[in-house]
């Protein structure tokens, strides 16, 4: 794994179609971001079951995450 994306607040879990797609977004765009194969990325999601995941609330946040990351163990906690 090169990178995790994490959000919580929302487990995107029990949402179907739609919450999968929504992962695999997540993914997408974080390997972009990060100039990483998407096959490098892991998801972790915590929080309310069975609601949508506000994506383009995840998104938007990804260009200033990508932006300010740090290559160390202190930074990713």
């Amino acid at each position: 794994m090169r990178a995790v994306i994490v959000n919580a607040g929302n487990a995107n879990c029990a949402t179907g179609d739609a919450g999968y797609a929504a992962a695999v977004k997540m993914v997408a765009e974080t390997a972009r971001r990060l100039g990483c194969d998407p096959r490098e990325v892991f998801v972790c999601s915590t929080g309310v079951i069975g609601v949508a995941l506000p994506l383009e609330k995840v998104l938007r946040a990804l260009s200033g995450i990508a932006r300010n990351r740090r290559p160390s163990v202190r930074s990713f906690a």
